[in-house]
């Protein structure tokens, strides 16, 4: 859906004026089974009256900006789901894949072909507000923060009155450069979570590998099989929240050593860990939705009360006290992680959170999953069983913290601000 109507187009002069013969352009376009919507400062045309109403009304196109808001019509399934394997993959676009469109032309394009060949030379297209929807465009405060009004235009001064309606309209304006770029943001509009692919993969692929270890063990202690789920949320959910925190902090501290190790923060990462710089936070908020499944499973497990008679009690409420206080410091970096709090937060605050912060839930949880080990070891040493997957999550995440630290402290730190300013 478009900004006014499902590929729609809108005619407005360059003073914001109103555009002359409302009545004859709506029957004509009314008899030719074409949309139109007339309003107060203009009026919409459905994209695919635009070359007839081009034809029947170019004198009084004089002088006019015609925005164009039309999409593309929405992906198949099967290009949403070759989409989505192409991304998971590495690879681009798919056999009918949405990028692959960016080759063609853009609706606007069309529109300025047309307008090229029968209107007068002063008539310009603007390619803007198609990512904006008509509830938002109608109830200015719908999308908190409100959406970037992008502009594409070969003419400046059409694209500037654009941009300044956009943000007297109370939306953020940019330009996004000739009218070529109306393919990109054509595309974009069916963007289908980018980013988030490649995050979901690597975690699904993290938990279930973990799952199989995690099931070997559980087998051996010879635990009862009606216990498998809820034991899987009380332990790998656990355990791969942890090793995916660790994965949101650690390439952090890996690119400062490469950094430091190059001696120029100015030649790009290789690829595959350029991707993994990208997809930090996909991977903390997956880490967060596993803790909190982790938190849930362990508040109802009643923990507390059912090992009371053999384990001390102050190791027992250790380990739960600094779990629900790690939990609640990931809430706050998963809040600030949703743009529209990250909007508001200034630059010193955003890197208290996700510094700061970030280093303190790491070190609170590294408490939680040592005082739990310390409770466990016993039952397995004498079960005779490998490595828990506790202590592998642990080892996982004392690397990154540690990492993060010794990058935050002298002489490090020094010599890290050093290298990226030059």
């Amino acid at each position: 859906m478009s900004a006014l109507d499902e590929g729609t187009a809108a005619a407005r002069t360059r003073d914001e004026s109103t555009t002359p013969s409302h009545s004859s352009s709506s029957e004509h376009l009314k008899a030719s089974h074409s949309a139109v919507a007339v309003g107060e400062e203009g009026l919409s045309v459905a994209v695919i009256g635009n070359a007839t109403f081009v034809a029947e009304h170019a004198a009084s196109l004089d002088d006019k900006v015609l925005v164009d808001v039309a999409n593309p019509v929405s992906p198949s399934f099967r290009t949403t789901v070759g989409g989505l394997v192409a991304k998971a993959t590495g690879r681009r676009g798919g056999p009918d894949g949405v990028a692959a469109a960016a080759a063609g032309e853009s609706t606007a394009e069309r529109l300025a072909a047309v307008v090229a060949s029968q209107a007068p030379p002063t008539t310009a297209v603007v390619k803007a507000f198609n990512n904006v929807s008509a509830y938002t465009l109608e109830e200015g405060t719908a999308q908190v923060p409100p959406p970037i009004v992008f502009a594409s235009a070969d003419d400046g001064a059409a694209k500037a009155s654009v941009m300044g309606l956009a943000r007297r309209m109370g939306f953020s304006a940019m330009d996004a450069g000739g009218l070529a770029t109306a393919r990109t943001q054509e595309t974009s509009i069916h963007r289908f979570f980018d980013g988030w692919v490649s995050a979901v993969v690597v975690s699904a692929v993290i938990l279930f590998l973990w799952s199989l270890y995690w099931a070997n063990i559980f087998y051996a202690q010879g635990r009862p099989t009606t216990a498998l789920w809820y034991g899987w949320l009380l332990f790998p959910a656990g355990d791969v929240a942890v090793v995916l925190l660790a994965a949101t902090f650690l390439p952090g501290s890996i690119a400062a050593a490469v950094q430091l190790v190059r001696g120029t923060a100015k030649v790009p990462f290789p690829a595959p860990f350029a991707s993994w710089l990208a997809i930090r936070k996909q991977l903390g908020m997956i880490g967060w939705w596993l803790a909190t499944m982790h938190a849930i499973a362990g508040a109802l497990h009643g923990a507390p009360r059912r090992t009371e008679t053999r384990i001390p009690q102050y190791e027992n409420y250790t380990y739960i006290a600094f779990g629900v206080i790690a939990y609640a410091f990931y809430v706050v970096m998963a809040m600030s992680s949703n743009p529209a709090v990250a909007s508001g937060l200034s630059w010193t605050e955003f890197k208290f959170v996700f510094s700061f912060l970030g280093l303190l839930t790491m070190a609170l949880t590294l408490v939680h999953v040592g005082v739990f080990i310390k409770l466990i070891a016993p039952g397995a040493a004498a079960a005779d069983n490998p490595v828990s997957t506790a202590f592998l999550a642990f080892g996982v995440l004392g690397f990154a913290a540690v990492s993060m630290l010794l990058c935050k402290v002298p002489p490090l730190s020094v010599a890290i601000r050093r290298v990226r300013s030059k």
